[in-house]
């Protein structure tokens, strides 16, 4: 276990990332995974501001991975029943 998310991006054998954190490092640690050719699921919102949008953008693009946005807490089944 580390204490700091970067040192698990090196890592040759993880091959996607879930970034379940504070709405504010959404963005930076999604950039980072991709730049480290990570696929990314992140829980919503995946930018906290909209200055966040294009560079965000653009790194999914040449990354040629898989970003998905999703909304974990809200598929528990007691939110269901």
């Amino acid at each position: 276990v580390t204490g700091d998310y970067r040192e698990l991006l090196v890592a040759k054998d993880l091959d996607a990332v879930l970034i379940a954190t504070p709405d504010h490092w959404h963005a930076r640690m999604t950039l980072d995974a991709l730049a480290a050719g990570k696929h990314v699921y992140c829980e919503r919102p995946l930018v906290h501001t909209l200055a966040e949008v294009q560079p965000v953008l653009a790194a999914y693009r040449a990354a040629g991975r898989v970003v998905q946005v999703g909304c974990q807490r809200t598929s528990d089944l007691r939110w269901q029943a």
